[in-house]
């Protein structure tokens, strides 16, 4: 598609003359164009206002015409192109004049200036289009200034920029607004900075200039923080103070952008202090819960040194009363045996039978007793102890029960041997009462801090969701807690009973 070309409107009332301009526009050939033929002012008048301003090109004016001046066509209508003013004389004060009413240049007329119409023309338009690009770049970026101005205006915030000699370039109304609150002082654009500084002293100059020069040295941001008192009222105050560089890269001066965080500085507060009560009570909470512990311990502790203490009362009154008591039965009975052994032999069998009842009952409050207090655990130690229980459950019943206690030989606390005595006993008997097993398996470790106590039997089990944990096992727990260890059990229908306690060692 071929473009439309351009068009050159000649106002020229000399025929001859408008002629020898359009010849050289065609012989030029430098680009097509459409020429245009105005006599007089009136034709251009009524002619240039139907030309797009894209098509229009230049426009090409005599000074003298039969209905005015040249001049006059140019102050009548807006011509959005470059004009180009000729005239059969020259003076500067004409050509001063010429361009003031906006002529791109002036030719006086000659054969030579025509033949050379076509280059004048395009270097006009050259001209011409640059400076309207200039223009229209200068009106974007005043129309952007100006936005910028407004919308740094509108800001509540104080907004100020200064140049390297520390000297006011540019600021809002809400800087000016805040220097007069505090300093009394009007601002004005090329002062020295440091004039509107609050009166807290040398201090103050010395803070912002080190924030100034820093972002001068290093071309970077620098984000401070400072608290400044208005109007009795403490405000705090994030400050961002940002490099201004020049096309050369050369940093030039300093834009400073402040923003109240008074707010969030009160909210950021109140969350410490908030996290600090929690803090406080959670340790009063964990101390709390510390002393109850430890208060459950002790108690634990008193509850089963009192038990200790009346299992020891019963055994001595088991082995030193009834015990005794029935060994002299024992010898009485004995001795009327004798008597009347010969007389009466029927009633000396009767006697023998209560001797022989009374021996197992002597046997059993001795059993009795020593389980109450064994004696043996002061004078030979927990394995031998254990070893003592498991010996006479074996002596009396079918259960087959294998130890490993390498780990218990050695002697420990007196309370500690008499704890882990009594777990394992009332391990064992709870398997005795409940497991109906077959086989019991007792396995004491000793790791670097630590006493590990294994404990399993192939008994029927329980199911631990559906059935409460019996008196037995709980007293374990009781004991397990007092020593300050942990204890897991496990089983299940079928599945015997396991049980791993963890005793720490100081």
């Amino acid at each position: 598609m071929n473009q439309v070309p351009p068009i050159i409107v000649i106002v020229e009332d000399e025929e001859a003359h408008f002629e020898l301009i359009h010849r050289a526009f065609i012989s030029a050939r430098q680009f097509p164009v459409e020429i245009r033929h105005c006599p007089t002012i009136h034709d251009a008048e009524e002619y240039l206002p139907t030309v797009s301003e894209k098509r229009l090109y230049a426009v090409i004016v005599d000074w003298n015409l039969p209905d005015g001046h040249g001049m006059d066509l140019l102050r009548k209508v807006n011509i959005k192109a470059p004009y180009l003013l000729m005239t059969s004389f020259g003076n500067e004060s004409l050509a001063v004049e010429a361009m003031k009413a906006g002529a791109m240049d002036y030719i006086v007329k000659s054969p030579e200036e025509f033949l050379r119409m076509p280059a004048t023309v395009q270097r006009i338009a050259r001209e011409w289009s640059n400076i309207r690009q200039r223009t229209i770049a200068e009106e974007a970026l005043r129309k952007s200034e100006g936005q910028l101005r407004a919308l740094i205006d509108n800001t509540n915030e104080p907004i100020w920029s200064i140049d390297s000699a520390y000297c006011l370039l540019a600021f809002n109304s809400a800087f000016q607004a805040i220097v007069q609150v505090l300093t009394r002082k009007n601002v004005f654009l090329g002062a020295n900075v440091f004039e509107y500084l609050a009166d807290d002293g040398p201090y103050q100059r010395f803070v912002w200039q080190e924030y100034y020069d820093s972002v001068l040295r290093s071309g970077k941001q620098r984000i401070v923080e400072q608290q400044q008192e208005i109007d009795g009222r403490m405000i705090d105050f994030e400050i961002a103070l940002n490099p201004i560089i020049s096309f050369s890269d050369e940093v030039t001066g300093v834009v400073v952008f402040t923003r109240d965080v008074s707010e969030r500085k009160r909210s950021e507060r109140a969350l410490r202090e908030r996290e600090e009560r929690l803090h406080v009570a959670l340790q009063e909470k964990n101390r709390l819960l510390e002393e109850l512990e430890r208060q459950k311990t002790i108690t634990l502790q008193a509850v089963i040194e009192g038990q200790e203490h009346e299992r020891s009362r019963i055994a001595k009154d088991l082995h030193d009363g009834v015990g005794q008591m029935l060994s002299v039965i024992k010898i009485g009975i004995s001795a009327a045996e004798e008597k009347i052994a010969s007389s009466s032999p029927h009633e000396a069998s009767r006697l023998r039978e209560s001797i022989l009842l009374l021996d197992t009952a002597v046997q059993e409050v001795r059993s009795v007793s020593h389980q109450l207090m064994p004696v043996a655990l002061k004078q030979l130690g927990l394995s031998s102890s254990i070893h003592d229980i498991c010996s006479s459950i074996t002596a009396s019943t079918a259960i087959r029960i294998d130890t490993e206690l390498s780990a218990l030989e050695q002697r420990f606390d007196a309370l500690l041997e008499l704890t882990l005595y009594r777990i394992i006993q009332e391990l064992i008997n709870n398997t005795l009462k409940y497991g109906e097993a077959n086989r019991i398996s007792i396995q004491a470790l000793r790791e670097e801090k630590a006493l590990l106590i294994m404990y399993e039997d192939d008994g029927k089990g329980f199911d631990m969701q559906a059935q409460r944990i019996g008196l037995g096992l709980h007293n374990i727990a009781s004991r397990v807690t007092i020593l300050g260890g942990t204890v897991e059990i496990h089983s299940s229908p079928g599945g015997g009973m396991a049980a791993t306690i963890d005793i720490p060692l100081l």
